[in-house]
């Protein structure tokens, strides 16, 4: 499919928006799903679930992880990844596919392409937050951990693109996701860096059109210059955060591999090998190895292991290290916006520039430039005339794409910025509590069987060995 077509996708989305929008009836008419796409739903629903089923426990329960998309007819994933030689080096191709109303899809792509694209759509699309990439790495970046960890993050990042339907079904997503040569990709991509103001401004006027009619006040670019500040501070408080949470993961890892190899191997050998020694062999007498009792103690330690491998603060790393990415990418937006501040003192200059040359020209003046140019005066003239001309209309269409920018990102990619992070940290929390509260329930349920346990058999053994017993 061509540049043409994927930009028919998107003006298309946009105008089915507008028509839900201003036509309630003709929304809901169109809300009624036929059978054929009723069944496609299922079909995904059905498959995210098989999936489910082999992924571990944790990620099931990270909502980093979790594919949401705009609506039910998105299914996108990153699902693996293979190690290719170059002749310089060797590197990591990752397979994406999914299905969306356009139909199926499976591409390969390089995390390059991945870059690339994101580039591409911060420039495409300024003033929209563009979710982040995981972070790049010169050495080690063919190593499985790594690269399993950085196929998570581009999978998060092809599902949080997903939630935003006008970026993912945006010209150079689409071209992403459905182009099939691997080695094009990025001169094709290439192809959609040239676009112009006014082109950026009818994309935006259509898809956010809730905007019209509002004002940029001082008071809306204060609040934009005071989150940018916030965004910088917070930084360093994340990293920081992340480094203790690093140190708490691994440390209660440490613990309970301590606490299971305890439970499994050391308690037990003190029962077999030294216990038993001081209750003549008698294999009753043992709390962790008596073939008659020990057997649902021996489950809860099973139980309580498959908990414990759990590590629910694996949630809280993610949670932090997922906000220090996102709050570098909403600084990439804000940076978008002053791009188009200095774009617009540039053209400033170069206009008054050309300005003062037409008036040396008009009054005769003699410059340097004018005396080593081949072309006469009234050329000049028209020339400068027709630059000037043309420079103050690009002068008047970026002071309107920076209003919508600031209007974005004040008016809507703020708000819901703040509103996800808030959303998000509820819900890693409840999710954190959750499991730690099902590691203490196996917990209280061991160490209740244990402790029943031994009260018995220390009334048996009293029993046979009278405290007061004179030797």
């Amino acid at each position: 499919m061509d540049s043409d077509n994927y930009n028919n996708i998107n003006l298309n989305e946009n105008q089915e928006e507008q028509h839900a929008t201003q036509n309630p009836d003709s929304a809901n008419q169109s809300s009624q799903i036929s059978q054929s796409q009723a069944s496609y739903q299922n079909d995904v629903v059905s498959s995210t679930y098989q999936r489910a089923r082999k992924i571990s426990r944790i990620d099931q329960e990270n909502p980093f992880l979790q594919n949401f998309a705009a609506d039910m007819n998105i299914l996108i994933e990153v699902t693996g990844y293979k190690l290719l030689d170059s002749s310089i080096s060797k590197y990591a191709m990752f397979t994406v596919s999914g299905k969306d109303r356009n139909g199926d899809f499976e591409i390969e792509r390089r995390y390059s392409d991945f870059d690339q694209l994101r580039k591409l759509m911060l420039k495409r699309w300024p003033g929209c937050f563009i979710p982040p990439l995981p972070s790049k790495k010169a050495i080690g970046n063919t190593e499985s951990g790594f690269l399993n960890e950085r196929k998570k993050y581009l999978h998060t990042f092809c599902n949080r693109i997903a939630k935003l339907g006008y970026l993912y079904y945006s010209a150079e997503f689409q071209l992403f996701i459905r182009h099939k040569s691997k080695e094009e990709i990025s001169k094709k991509l290439q192809t959609l860096e040239d676009i112009s103001v006014v082109t950026i401004i009818e994309k935006f006027k259509g898809q956010f059109f809730q905007l019209a009619g509002q004002e940029v006040t001082p008071e809306l670019q204060n609040s934009i210059q005071k989150f940018q500040q916030f965004l910088k501070t917070s930084k360093e408080i994340l990293r920081d955060q992340r480094t203790t949470i690093e140190e708490l993961t691994q440390s209660r890892k440490n613990t309970d591999l301590a606490l299971r190899k305890f439970q499994k191997f050391t308690i037990q050998r003190y029962e077999r090998d030294i216990l038993s020694e001081y209750t003549l062999g008698r294999k009753s007498d043992m709390i962790y190895i008596n073939d008659n009792e020990s057997t649902d103690i021996q489950k809860q330690i099973d139980s309580f292991g498959e908990v414990i491998e759990i590590e629910p603060f694996t949630l809280l790393y993610d949670l932090i290290n997922f906000e220090l990415k996102d709050t570098q990418a909403f600084l990439d937006t804000l940076e978008t916006k002053d791009f188009y501040v200095l774009r617009k003192k540039n053209l400033e200059t170069t206009l008054n520039e050309k300005k003062s040359q037409l008036s040396d020209l008009m009054n005769g003046k003699k410059t340097l430039r004018n005396i080593f140019t081949k072309k006469d005066p009234e050329t000049q003239k028209e020339i400068l005339k027709n630059d000037i001309a043309n420079l103050e209309q690009e002068i008047v269409a970026n002071n309107e794409l920076n209003e919508i920018i600031i209007g974005i990102i004040g008016m809507i990619e703020i708000e819901k910025y703040k509103e996800q992070k808030a959303r998000q940290y509820y819900e890693v929390m409840t999710t954190v509590s959750k499991l730690e509260l099902e590691c203490l329930e196996k917990q209280q349920k061991l160490w209740s069987l244990i402790n029943q346990t031994a009260n018995q058999k220390l009334q048996n053994f009293n029993q046979r060995n009278p405290i007061n017993k004179n030797y």
